[in-house]
């Protein structure tokens, strides 16, 4: 577990998709880094920390992130971030 948390530390990374997994990788990364989110469906207010960082599908472009964490549940072949996911492997 040490060597996660020294891969992710200072770094910009972006969670795509809030399930369970999203939620949990936000919440265990946000101590040390800047973390961002994106999902394609409307965020439940209840995650208000959440919605502070949401960037819209337009603002992508405009950030560089040293990592991406995709849920499991994302088809990254047919999801609408699927051009920006193949640009930045």
């Amino acid at each position: 577990m040490n060597n996660i948390k020294q891969f992710f530390f200072n770094k910009k990374i972006l969670i795509y998709g809030l399930g369970k997994s999203g939620v949990s990788a936000f919440n265990f990364l946000k101590q040390n880094n800047e973390v961002f989110v994106y999902d394609d469906h409307i965020i439940n207010p209840k995650f208000y920390d959440i919605k502070k960082k949401q960037i819209k599908f337009k603002q992508i472009d405009n950030f560089y992130f040293d990592a991406i964490i995709i849920s499991p549940g994302i088809d990254i072949v047919n999801c609408k971030l699927s051009n920006f996911l193949n640009n930045n492997k």
